[in-house]
């Protein structure tokens, strides 16, 4: 019987594939035959399964999120977060309108006022019914643009907000002015000397100006500009405001 060395010596010789001596042509055609058949086999199951998963899905279970366009469920995303916003901040500013111990009934009408227009009153406002209704009919003045009235200036706080408005549009106008002038040079000065005197000098500026309360800060720009300066006086914001409630 011709055995695997004898076949080897009749010219298979080594396997050109790594296989070494002792394993004829037909042994590596076998072999190549079968790794063949696996790798066709596992392409023809990843084919399948990208074809299964990029197929697109059968119209009844086709969800309305996916027919809806990318720009138009972006915009959709942005509204339903703004108006959860938006509401959880009416439901924040109505607790705590509740919550501080100032009754706006007495605030409204003064501690003098008989019992019956205390009572009128209280109706007026909706204070007699219970807290959902109230948060209700809070929304609902909120969407008409009734705001309520003031109780410092006995006004309608529109009215108030768009007195008060222009300047407080040229407050922030002049501060983001004034920000971005002195702020972007001094953290570029800053960057350029990291880790110098230069840039310490600009952290303790930076930060003694963070720490500094915005209110009493606000009460020393008033009394040095607004009082000092002719040209300053009686051109809106505080001043304006604090005289017109007074005179009333």
């Amino acid at each position: 019987m011709k055995t695997r060395a004898d076949a080897n010596r009749s010219g298979s010789g080594a396997c050109p594939y790594g296989f070494g001596i002792g394993f004829t042509r037909s042994d590596v055609l076998c072999h190549a035959k079968q790794v063949c058949r696996n790798e066709t086999a596992s392409f023809t199951e990843k084919k399948n399964m990208v074809e299964k998963m990029s197929s697109p899905p059968l119209p009844g279970h086709q969800s309305r999120r996916n027919r809806l366009p990318g720009p138009v469920r972006e915009i959709l995303k942005l509204s339903a977060s703004v108006g959860l916003t938006f509401l959880g901040l009416l439901l924040i500013t109505f607790i705590i309108g509740r919550v501080i111990p100032i009754d706006p009934v007495l605030a409204a009408v003064g501690d003098r006022a008989p019992a019956d227009v205390y009572e009128r009153v209280r109706v007026e406002l909706g204070l007699h019914l219970p807290l959902y209704q109230q948060f209700l009919l809070y929304i609902g003045k909120v969407f008409r643009g009734d705001l309520g009235v003031s109780v410092l200036t006995a006004n309608p706080v529109t009215a108030d907000i768009f007195r008060v408005f222009p300047a407080t549009l040229e407050l922030a106008t002049v501060a983001t002015f004034f920000g971005v002038i002195l702020g972007v040079p001094a953290g570029v000065f800053a960057a350029v000397h990291h880790r110098k005197w230069q840039d310490q000098i600009i952290r303790v500026v930076g930060l003694f100006g963070y720490s500094v309360p915005v209110f009493w800060l606000g009460l020393v720009d008033w009394c040095c500009f607004t009082e000092n300066s002719p040209g300053c006086r009686d051109r809106g914001g505080w001043t304006y405001f604090s005289t017109a409630s007074l005179t009333r």
